[in-house]
């Protein structure tokens, strides 16, 4: 179900995303809370939305939460970015079998190894790659649409 808004003269879609829609692991329930409203509020597609046959590139998809809302406009194809092995593993069972490349990588300013950590956790070695290199490695040429949530 999709219903307009309006923000400051913007045009905002609400869609409806349930928590039941994918496999959130070990995430808790006020940040589980918290991601369906930025979702359901249309926080990364006020602007823009993802279009039918569109090269979508979600950096720092946890998860695979957003990315899972963009596939329901039917892009072409989604290139999903998540360093952190534990999210990275419920990001790919979640998108499985769906028009997805994943890269567990991080992006930064060099091509290092660096730790990181989420939440609180144990910290892990992420392989963390340059921009430019990503897109050598990944043969990336063309994206419509990039959503970037990364620190």
């Amino acid at each position: 179900m999709v219903a307009d808004l309006k923000l400051g003269g913007i045009e905002l879609k609400k869609t409806n995303m349930n928590k039941n829609d994918i496999n959130w692991g070990n995430l808790s329930e006020d940040w589980i809370k918290l991601i369906l409203d930025e979702i359901n509020n249309g926080i990364y597609t006020r602007v823009f939305d993802v279009e039918e046959n569109d090269i979508v590139l979600d950096i720092g998809s946890m998860i695979g939460e957003f990315t899972f809302q963009f596939l329901k406009n039917k892009p072409k194809h989604c290139y999903v970015i998540e360093p952190l092995k534990t999210n990275f593993d419920l990001l790919t069972s979640n998108l499985q079998g769906l028009p997805v490349s994943f890269y567990n990588v991080g992006i930064g300013d060099v091509n290092e190894i660096k730790q990181l950590t989420l939440f609180k956790e144990k910290p892990q070695d992420c392989q963390i790659l340059k921009f430019s290199t990503f897109l050598k490695i990944s043969n990336l040429t063309k994206i419509d649409f990039m959503k970037s949530d990364c620190e």
